[in-house]
């Protein structure tokens, strides 16, 4: 709210300068400078104005605050941290799996979640590439690559979606979309093992690379079983309010921490600015 006043203020005080006609302080150059100004400013209060609308917009479906879960990887580089769900996990034709990650070392490759079942290898893999600007999806073996760049600094909510009717699935960084690809269509059976922190390579609950695990912090995870709205992915992002129809929440009540994995004292939601 205050971004939105700020922007609008601004731009109402660079108008005023233009019509004001002082030419004794303004040339040329700087009205032309001031025009563009207002311009680019114009477009920030457009979007802020639609953010606003969003967020007090009501969903079509209710919402709840998202479900709680901070678990904290200080290693990397390991095949020893890692977090599994203990419960079953069900079947999807379709899902939405958001969580909010923050990476302490980009120096290697960084799985965020995997899930392996038996004669399924790779049926999910989530993972940052940081080597090649990437983050990769795997659903059912097939592979798809999407451009994004992380650093140390941010913290990033990322919704993964992928659909087997449409044989489509895509990326979300910070409520924004960045690509959407095709993949086979394979509908994910139940009954593996779903673990944060490490690739399950071709191996149910291990099969486990020393270069490839997070450090870092991975919160708030919960899977949908269909593919959320671009409204819902940003209203999560933006004031932590989830569908209230997710099938499968990672907190601390669900979940077995092995290595040096622990569970953070801070369970406020992030929100994005």
């Amino acid at each position: 709210m205050w971004s939105f006043l700020y922007v609008a203020l601004v731009v109402s005080f660079l108008q005023a300068e233009l019509s004001s006609g002082n030419t004794e302080e303004s040339t040329e150059g700087n009205c032309e400078v001031y025009q563009d100004e207002i311009v680019s400013l114009q477009t920030k209060v457009t979007e802020l104005t639609h953010k606003l609308s969003l967020l007090n917009t009501d969903s079509t479906t209710p919402v709840e605050d998202c479900p709680r879960s901070h678990y904290v990887f200080t290693r990397g580089n390991n095949i020893q941290d890692y977090v599994k769900y203990r419960r079953f996990f069900p079947q999807f034709k379709a899902a939405t799996m958001c969580t909010w990650v923050n990476f302490d070392d980009l120096s290697f490759l960084a799985p965020i979640l995997s899930y392996e079942a038996l004669n399924h290898p790779n049926y999910i893999l989530i993972e940052l590439r940081p080597g090649d600007g990437w983050i990769r999806m795997i659903i059912s073996e097939s592979q798809n690559d999407f451009n994004f760049v992380a650093n140390t600094s941010e913290t990033y909510h990322i919704c993964a979606w992928f659909d087997s009717s449409t044989s489509t699935m895509g990326f979300f960084v910070n409520g924004q979309s960045i690509g959407t690809k095709a993949y086979s269509g394979a509908t994910l059976e139940g009954g593996g093992s779903f673990v944060l922190g490490q690739d399950e390579d071709r191996n149910v609950g291990g099969g486990f690379y020393g270069g490839r695990s997070v450090r870092g912090t991975v919160k708030n995870t919960v899977i949908f079983p269909r593919v959320l709205t671009t409204d819902e992915i940003f209203r999560m992002g933006f004031n932590c309010k989830c569908p209230i129809d997710h099938q499968v929440a990672l907190t601390l009540d669900k979940m077995d921490l092995f290595g040096e994995t622990t569970y953070g004292t801070d369970t406020q939601c992030p929100v994005l600015a």
